[in-house]
Parts: structure tokens; sequence; C-alpha cells
């Protein structure tokens, strides 16, 4: 799967819990750290995933959780 790292952790503009995720490989619905026309990070076009808590299938250990990617799931590292 796709690995990538924790950038963001906190609220959203609409209040909700986030996770911003920095992926090593390009996806074609990704952005370049914004979510919702705010800017939360920097990274390349393409590279970031914002998702909520429920959506992490599992968490590895302290450094790595599990969070879906359409069929499959990518491991993500805390950087």
């Amino acid at each position: 799967g796709n690995k990538g790292y924790i950038r963001y952790i906190g609220k959203d503009i609409r209040n909700e819990g986030v996770f911003g995720i920095e992926l090593d490989l390009a996806i074609p619905k990704g952005t370049d750290g914004r979510h919702n026309n705010k800017r939360y990070f920097f990274c390349r076009n393409n590279h970031a995933i914002f998702v909520r808590k429920h959506t992490i299938i599992d968490i590895i250990d302290e450094d790595e959780i599990v969070v879906p990617k359409k069929r499959k799931s990518c491991k993500i590292n805390k950087r």
C-alpha cells in the first residue's frame, strides 16, 4: 500500500477531528496539504489526504496506523 506520515492531528473548519496524512505516492484525489480550502501543512500536490478517526482500521504500533484506501489499506508512519 501507500505509506505516509501524519502531518496534522486536530479539527478542521467544520470542527471535526481529522488526521492529515502526507503520502509517499500521489493519489488522484489527493491535495497539497489543504482541506476544505484551508492550509494545514505543505506537501507536493496530490500527496495529502485527510481522514477522520473512525476511518482508521487499526493501530499497528504507537508509530503506525492503518487507514482505508479504496479497496486496500495503507500503512501510515508518524513523522
